[in-house]
């Protein structure tokens, strides 16, 4: 098929399409038919491009600062679970059990769970995809091991098993993962089911299998930068070490090369050095007696020039296209203001998001179940009614104005435009733990006022516009009933 398809746009035909038509001005890249990316890309070439893109995320620093400030802003201080149950006591006690586990959520107890989604982002620019197996100890409790993607599939694992595995994975007849072949550190080949696999990647095509590296368009660029930035350091090298060049209107092939100092007293040489000594004498440094015609200057450069320095930001640009993130925002902000610098912040505020999404749904949430299942079933936690249920608290959004995004939210607080909950959780602050906390602040600040009879309207002045309260409001609710009013003081619930 890939024969005659070739073959078929080979012959020169003018069309509707300008992406067809075949000029002296317009060449045809002769690619292979329209394939599953499953069979466009091989296991071999995902391995290759694996190595290449790792290599420029170590040696490259603008690969490594386009990956890391991804990083940076969709992990930060990590994003962190608040369980969504219909039971409220529930809620708070695995809340407190989940941040517990997060400390040691691995196997190997190296990382904690703000660490692997650091990695499992990372992973996502320089691998394409990450794997976690979820494990549950003898003991009922829960854990994960990480995988590579080097590590799932290679070069042999075509046939291995009945059914035979594409890129390490086993599909049922609708095309469903049914099993994973792994590697495992001690170099022995397993199979997984895909019940026990977390599979984390940003699968591009409906027919995609594996995650290709989302950096793996600025492989390219990065190597040309690479490439002409070693060629003008040499260039740069060979120049500095040229100090001066001296120009002789007449010489032979004897004089050609550096001037050496003369060590012999030469005739005319007395003369020269008593001229030389009396104008040092009045104008001072030192002065060099030259011979008839020479000239003597200083060798200047123009390394780097601006055209390259031009020619190096163009590519790095195209890398940066390939990768999502702003040129701006990645290497370079200083030549944007006003409107542009909104719409840059605001196109790398949506790329982020985007990230964000993919670690929640693609291995948080699965991690909080796995978690909350064997939790429930060692009997640490109870069987309630949406225990599966666990909203996310993820890091600020970029902004270009810090100061004033805090102050236009403080002000929607408290309009009503916007919920506390919200508010807290754009800050990685869990709503339940800050206003529980809150209130004994509130009545431990009440307990004082009372002690050392001060007006607790000075003091609760900096709780009640937090808290989302008027002071009258505050005041009313904490003032006792005056003596023969009748007013009887309202009991708690």
């Amino acid at each position: 098929m890939n024969f005659l398809y070739r073959l078929f746009r080979a012959r020169g035909r003018t069309t509707g399409f300008e992406t067809l038509d075949r000029t002296r001005t317009n060449s045809i890249v002769v690619c292979t038919a329209p394939e599953p990316e499953r069979k466009e890309l091989d296991e071999g070439g995902r391995l290759e491009i694996i190595s290449q893109c790792r290599y420029h995320y170590r040696n490259n620093g603008l690969i490594r600062e386009m990956v890391q400030t991804i990083s940076l802003y969709a992990v930060g201080a990590g994003i962190m679970a608040q369980p969504a149950s219909v039971n409220q006591e529930w809620n708070r006690k695995a809340a407190k059990l989940w941040k517990e586990w997060c400390r040691n959520p691995e196997i190997t107890n190296r990382f904690t769970m703000r660490e692997l989604q650091d990695i499992a982002c990372r992973s996502i620019d320089t691998d394409g995809e990450f794997f976690i197996i979820k494990i549950t100890l003898p003991d009922g409790s829960p854990k994960i091991e990480l995988f590579e993607s080097q590590n799932v599939g290679g070069m042999m694992t075509l046939n291995h098993g009945k059914r035979g595995f594409i890129h390490g994975i086993q599909l049922d007849a609708y095309g469903s993962p049914i099993a994973y072949s792994m590697k495992t550190a001690e170099e022995k080949r397993v199979t997984v089911p895909a019940s026990s696999i977390i599979h984390v990647a940003n699968l591009q095509r409906a027919s995609s299998l594996r995650g290709i590296p989302a950096m793996q368009h600025t492989v390219g660029p990065a190597s040309d930068i690479d490439t002409l930035l070693f060629l003008e350091k040499t260039k740069a090298r060979a120049q500095a070490d040229i100090i001066r060049v001296m120009k002789r209107q007449e010489h032979d092939e004897e004089q050609m090369g550096p001037v050496t100092v003369r060590t012999e007293p030469q005739e005319g040489d007395a003369e020269k050095e008593k001229a030389c000594a009396r104008i040092t004498d009045v104008i001072g440094g030192k002065t060099i007696a030259l011979d008839a015609g020479d000239d003597l200057e200083n060798l200047t450069t123009n390394t780097p020039g601006a055209a390259f320095l031009d020619f190096i930001t163009v590519l790095s640009r195209y890398a940066c296209q390939g990768s999502g993130m702003p040129y701006e925002v990645v290497a370079d902000p200083s030549k944007v203001g006003g409107a542009s610098t909104r719409l840059v912040v605001s196109k790398a505020a949506r790329y982020i998001s985007n990230r964000q999404d993919l670690l929640i749904e693609k291995m948080m949430r699965p991690v909080y179940q796995h978690w909350a299942a064997c939790m429930i079933a060692a009997g640490k936690l109870d069987p309630v009614d949406g225990w599966e249920n666990v909203e996310w608290m993820i890091p600020g959004s970029i902004t270009v104005d810090n100061g004033r995004d805090e102050a236009a939210e403080r002000e929607n607080v408290r309009a009503g435009l916007m919920p506390l909950q919200d508010y807290y959780a754009a800050r990685g602050l869990d709503f339940s733990d800050e206003m529980y906390r809150r209130a004994e602040d509130v009545k431990l600040v009440m307990d004082l006022a009372k002690r050392a009879g001060v007006d607790p309207s000075v003091m609760l002045d900096i709780f009640a516009n937090t808290a989302g309260m008027s002071m009258p409001a505050v005041l009313e609710s904490t003032e006792e009933p005056a003596a023969g009013s009748g007013k009887q003081p309202e009991q708690p619930e």
